[in-house]
């Protein structure tokens, strides 16, 4: 009986001493570098595969870590506009429209020139033309940071309630560092003041929050909320405040 325990432990001790082999090789490692497993007095092995447990415990956390660096993408800033770009956006009470140019061609460098028109159910009009100037992208990773200025033409549904503004304003987008879900958030606040208003107005405050997602290579589809206030006289117009839904179309 004893001899046939000894030959019994004897099998399992080469048995496991092959797999631990296998796992080696497959991992790229050498087999012989696993320590060699520890006995008691009668040369019986103790804690044989507990060596080969701890040496095959790093293999498995590079996989996982070359499995997450697949995901995520190199640390950079958002996109600018490289072309032309044409965005519109439709909400249940207004409709706008916007077209932007990269202003390489007119020597200026990171920057953007827009034009933009708006319409509501209230038969509001609103002409914007801007410019924005984007930070160096070394800034800071996955973020776009712009300064600019808008001038505004509001003809209000109201006979002789019309007003002219020029505001400065800040814009911000980031983008989520993955590949499979590049969700880009943006938000932009203008403002211009009592000393930069005309006509029958007081001041204009806009602003705008977004989020865009890459529908195709040059599409994509955003939704958004806009807050365009206008002060007159006496009364102050809430232009838009409503949840919009749009898309972005970035030309050749």
């Amino acid at each position: 009986m004893k001899i046939r325990i000894k030959q019994n432990a004897l099998l399992c001790l080469v048995f496991s001493s092959m797999v631990m082999s296998s796992f080696s090789v497959a991992a790229g490692a050498d087999p012989n570098e696993f320590p060699e497993p520890v006995t008691d007095g009668s040369g019986e092995a103790i804690g044989g595969l507990e060596p080969a447990v701890a040496a095959a415990e790093p293999q498995d956390q590079t996989s996982f870590l070359k499995g997450l660096a697949s995901v995520i993408r190199p640390e950079g800033s958002v996109p600018g506009l490289l072309n032309d770009r044409f965005t519109t956006y439709l909400s249940d009470r207004v409709i706008f429209a916007q077209f932007e140019r990269n202003a390489a061609r007119y020597d200026l460098e990171q920057a953007r020139v827009g034009v933009g028109f708006l319409f509501s159910e209230e038969r509001d009009a609103v002409f914007q033309l801007g410019i924005a100037l984007d930070a160096p992208g070394d800034l800071a990773s996955n973020i776009r940071l712009s300064v600019g200025s808008r001038a505004y033409v509001v003809l209000i549904g109201d006979e002789n309630n019309d007003a002219f503004a020029a505001g400065l304003g800040i814009e911000a987008a980031y983008q989520l560092p993955f590949e499979r879900l590049p969700l880009e958030f943006g938000a932009s606040l203008y403002y211009a003041p009592d000393v930069l208003t005309f006509g029958q107005g007081d001041r204009v405050v806009d602003a705008n929050l977004s989020v865009t997602l890459p529908f195709r290579p040059q599409l994509s589809i955003f939704a958004g909320l806009r807050f365009l206030q206008v002060d007159t006289r006496p009364d102050d117009r809430e232009i838009d405040n409503r949840v919009h839904f749009g898309i972005r179309w970035d030309l050749d």
